[in-house]
């Protein structure tokens, strides 16, 4: 079953990742603070939302691509999360300080949103065929929503 994902951060590694899930049937909303980030998403096939708040309104994953960790904070505020649908998953593929990720964890949990670390290692060229690296670490127990995003 194809997950509603909710795309945040669609530069150097996360516009590969669009064309990636959009090509795998997943149905794609995609934010970036860059206006001109909106026409390579939407020339993949995924739709274009003016917020975070607003690319996250209903969808079952939420994946994040930005920079670093004030980036993160920055397009993450609680409003994000609480947009999500019920069981909603989030995978941070964010090369976080830990202390950011913690307090961004604090406030995916407060909404019931699974976490899944997992940062982006390689470069663009790597990630448009797919063949990027990422260590995942699921924090603490991830339920049934990692499992139907992540398992197909």
């Amino acid at each position: 079953m194809p997950s509603r994902v909710a795309l945040v951060g669609v530069g150097r590694m996360g516009t590969p990742l669009c064309g990636r899930f959009v090509s795998a049937g997943h149905s794609v909303t995609a934010f970036d603070v860059r206006p001109e980030r909106e026409e390579p998403a939407r020339s993949l096939g995924a739709d274009w939302a003016p917020s975070a708040i607003a690319a996250a309104a209903a969808a079952d994953v939420l994946v994040t691509v930005v920079p670093g960790p004030r980036e993160a904070e920055a397009a993450l505020p609680d409003a994000v999360f609480g947009a999500l649908a019920p069981e909603a998953i989030w995978t941070d593929m964010t090369s976080d300080a830990p202390a950011v990720a913690a307090v961004l964890r604090e406030r995916a949990a407060a909404h019931g949103v699974d976490v899944l670390e997992a940062p982006l290692g390689g470069s663009p060229d790597d990630a448009e065929p797919g063949a990027s690296g990422c260590s995942w670490a699921a924090l603490p127990k991830p339920s049934t929503g990692a499992g139907r995003c992540w398992t197909r």
